[in-house]
């Protein structure tokens, strides 16, 4: 139950910083004094419910809204719902929404409740995989530019799947021995860099780097006595942004990955420290094309140049 809590927190709260990041880009050159708008989306604007728990852009600029009661499609001027209907199975499998995502054929991936959906958005019709609500705990999901759907679980840390065929694919090593059992809390593909390595946070163990090309896994996690550490293990999401740069924040702040030099920069959450209730925590970043990092935090949203 704490674990639903924290997630539906966390997914309300990258609503709202999506819809922040769009309203407010032709609004911020670089550099200048900010002006927000802030604009809400609510059941009055045909959304199936308030409670939102994930949001996803596919790749024709649609916004994906999952909620605690069902799917909703938003083409900037109304929504499209999708839900379960009892004795259909070519309906989505449940209305609780935990993640999605679109693949190179153009259909979304959608975990639910109870399992892992392929939906065609041209023809509603959904396909589901038969894959058991336990393997999708935790749920998070990324397609490669190898076509492959990369699958965040609680109970077995990834899953990686063809996104043709749905098929099950075994993990690359080094994943699939030794890593893969202390990756089961928590575990994601957050992001596949430029350079085509896979970028993957553990909530309890810090961030690894993996290369397909080579077979390399590296380990990135906190520590005293170097200045080439993270600031917490606590690792929550991981961007790229325009520069190359690599962004990953956690429980004690953000820290920035120079790909070149192999270096890490730390930048600690402003007022994280001597907090009465001991707790300050980012849980999403983005970067945006001119140059701001966004943070999403248990205290609101930080902008950040």
């Amino acid at each position: 139950m704490g674990q639903e809590k924290k997630r539906n927190t966390s997914g309300l709260i990258s609503f709202f910083l999506f819809l922040l990041f769009l309203q407010s880009l032709p609004l911020v050159p670089a550099r200048h004094p900010i002006e927000l708008r802030f604009r809400g989306l609510t059941i009055d604007d045909g959304l199936s419910s308030n409670l939102t728990t994930r949001v996803f852009v596919d790749r024709n600029g649609f916004l994906w809204v999952g909620t605690f009661a069902g799917l909703n499609c938003y083409d900037g001027y109304s929504f499209r719902q999708y839900h379960h209907q009892p004795g259909d199975g070519n309906s989505l499998s449940h209305d609780y929404i935990r993640a999605m995502h679109d693949d190179c054929l153009g259909r979304l991936w959608v975990i639910t409740r109870k399992g892992l959906d392929i939906l065609d958005p041209h023809t509603g019709q959904v396909r589901r995989l038969g894959i058991s609500a336990a393997q999708l705990e935790g749920a998070s999901i990324k397609e490669t530019r190898r076509g492959e759907m990369w699958i965040s679980s609680w109970e077995t840390g990834l899953l990686r799947m063809e996104s043709t065929s749905g098929r099950i694919l075994p993990l690359p090593e080094p994943l699939r021995s030794g890593l893969c059992s202390k990756m089961k809390v928590a575990s994601a593909m957050d992001l596949e860099d430029n350079q085509g390595n896979f970028w993957i946070s553990k909530e309890t163990g810090g961030a690894f780097r993996f290369s397909p090309a080579t077979g390399r896994l590296d380990h990135f996690q906190a520590g005293k006595g170097s200045a080439n550490k993270l600031l917490g293990n606590s690792v929550y999401d991981i961007c790229q942004d325009k520069d190359g740069y690599i962004w990953i924040v956690n429980s004690a702040g953000l820290n920035r990955f120079d790909p070149a030099l192999e270096t890490i920069r730390n930048f600690p959450l402003p007022g994280s420290q001597g907090r009465a209730d001991g707790y300050f925590s980012c849980m999403f970043v983005v970067a945006d094309p001119c140059g701001w990092i966004w943070l999403a935090t248990n205290q609101g949203i930080i902008l950040f140049d």
